[in-house]
């Protein structure tokens, strides 16, 4: 006996909605995003503005620094035309420049760049492009693009900058970023002192699994200690951050080699993902992965940084004061101390950017959001005067350093 029956039962189900760039994105970042109870709810979203707007109605004033006012977000959206979105496949002329109000000064040169190939030096300092005065506007056009022609001032003491040259510098292309700019050993009073520069926390030019760079940096080290030295300065003034496992390799060759497999940092989620945190240690068997590395064992060491020290660097100084002597010498750091992961798309062909937990200390210390700041004897604004090359034991920061450590 049939008492009742229902219509569903035999009708089609209803058709889901496919799932649209603004709605998978709130998805995202509901789920993931580390200040996700800032997210506005969705009846006061609106899901027809430009993709890149939407992203940012959804931030919260938490990400992100403020700049006249303006917030300026660690998370971002990224749009790709391929499935290809890894840094490593992407175009460069080789410049690392700071930008000021109508000059960019060179602050270093990739080897086998283009800017390299054209004989461009740190410390020079870009006006113009193909003619144009340079501004903040289309300062990015030194990043990426086609041929192009750059207007080269020298500086004089005294903030005196005159007229260079012109250099033709020709197309972006893929260029080898080792992040190990520089190392060396200097034997001053009979002391060896080891100088890195380190410029971001990268393993490989192909992505996560490639260890090519970090081989290069555990052959550093092992060098270093084959020549006995004693004293360690780490530049990471231009160090923009990367993957928290390259600055934990770094770190665990540096520390005291009683502290090898404690705690480097612990990494906090988002309270809906408690089951994503987790320890990462200062790994000794890392250390010996690939190419073999060594720890040296220092007491202390010295970093050098500017504004633009950031993230996993400042995970570095945060990380290893529990255990030695940090000292900091030069300008203050970004200031970030949060994380991001890749949440990508590739139907969408989008990527998500998103700050999705925050890196503590063995202390539980955390509390670098405005940056660290060096002790007042030892903050020295390299802008204050003409950059020499890097290495230079002349050079403004690395000189000060020396005389610290030697006395000399």
């Amino acid at each position: 006996i049939i008492l009742a029956c229902s219509r569903d039962k035999y009708d089609k189900p209803a058709p889901v909605p496919e799932e649209t760039a603004q709605t998978w994105i709130e998805r995202k970042v509901r789920e993931h995003y580390y200040w996700y109870q800032d997210i506005p709810p969705s009846e006061q979203l609106d899901f027809s503005i430009p993709i890149p707007d939407f992203f940012t109605s959804l931030l919260s004033d938490q990400d992100g620094k403020k700049q006249n006012g303006i917030v300026k977000h660690f998370s971002w959206l990224e749009e790709h035309t391929d499935t290809k979105a890894y840094q490593g496949n992407r175009t460069t002329y080789g410049l690392e420049f700071l930008m000021y109000e109508k000059m960019a000064c060179i602050l270093y040169v990739l080897p086998s760049s283009p800017a390299a190939r054209a004989g461009l030096k740190r410390g020079e300092w870009i006006s113009a492009i193909n003619g144009s005065p340079l501004t903040p506007a289309n300062a990015s056009t030194l990043y990426n693009g086609g041929d192009i022609q750059l207007t080269i001032y020298r500086e004089k003491p005294g903030n005196q900058y005159v007229f260079s040259r012109t250099v033709e510098v020709k197309a972006a292309c893929r260029v080898k970023d080792n992040p190990v700019f520089l190392d060396t050993v200097y034997s001053i009073k009979n002391r060896q002192i080891a100088y890195l520069v380190y410029n971001h926390f990268t393993p490989g030019p192909d992505g996560p699994y490639d260890e090519t760079y970090n081989n290069s940096l555990r052959r550093v080290f092992a060098r270093f200690a084959a020549q006995q030295v004693s004293e360690l300065i780490l530049d990471l003034r231009y160090n923009g951050g990367g993957q928290s496992s390259c600055a934990s390799l770094l770190a665990s060759m540096i520390i005291p080699s009683q502290y090898l497999n404690q705690e480097f940092c612990h990494i906090v989620y988002n309270d809906k993902h408690p089951e994503k945190n987790g320890t990462i240690p200062f790994k000794e068997s890392y250390i010996y992965q690939g190419a073999d590395g060594a720890n040296l064992n220092l007491r202390r060491v010295f970093i050098l940084t500017g504004r633009q020290t950031a993230s996993s660097a400042e995970l570095v100084i945060n990380c290893l004061r529990p255990y030695m002597e940090v000292i900091l010498i030069g300008d203050r750091t970004f200031g970030k101390n949060v994380a991001f992961e890749e949440i990508r798309n590739d139907k969408l062909k989008l990527t998500l950017h998103l700050i999705v937990a925050q890196a503590f200390n063995k202390n539980g210390e955390s509390d670098y959001e405005n940056g660290f700041y060096p002790e007042k004897d030892h903050i020295l604004i390299e802008s204050t005067q003409p950059l020499k090359e890097l290495g230079d034991t002349t050079e403004c920061l690395l000189h000060h350093t020396l005389k610290q450590i030697t006395g000399k």
